[in-house]
């Protein structure tokens, strides 16, 4: 399952890919298009997150529609703020009646936690028994409100 912040802060171009300024949303997708293409023969979802966190795809073997839902994600789609443990609760949801070995979270922001009704860390506390693999990408530090 992968979480992708689509808060305003996303929307900053202070890096680059092929050498040309890029947002980071941007070089976000890129990252996780290159990531879902790598995926054959596995399950991948999407949750998609800022003001509020929600499932934009449940997983399913249909890499390509999950790719092309990737593509269409705007910045602000549902605000400008930043609901990393919403994203983390819900995509943990999503994960828990899954095999063991197949429970993995890849959570792509820039790390700024202001909005939402969970915490971060209460959010990866409860994860931990529902998630076998998480892999944080994050920009700075992710202070909690």
């Amino acid at each position: 399952m992968m979480a992708i912040d689509l808060s305003g802060s996303m929307e900053e171009e202070d890096l680059t890919r092929g050498g040309q300024r890029a947002t980071r949303l941007d070089v976000v997708k890129q990252a996780a298009d290159d990531f879902l293409q790598r995926r054959e023969g596995d399950r991948v979802g999407l949750v998609l997150f800022s003001d509020r966190a929600y499932l934009q795809s449940p997983l399913t073997f249909d890499r390509e529609v999950v790719r092309e839902l990737l593509g269409q994600a705007q910045v602000g789609l549902t605000g400008q703020k930043t609901a990393i443990g919403d994203a983390i609760a819900i995509a943990a949801k999503r994960l828990k009646d899954r095999a063991e070995d197949s429970r993995v979270l890849v959570l792509l922001t820039d790390g700024a936690n202001n909005e939402g009704v969970m915490e971060p860390l209460q959010a990866a506390a409860l994860a931990k028994n529902w998630v076998s693999g998480f892999i944080p990408s994050v920009w700075g530090r992710m202070p909690c409100r």
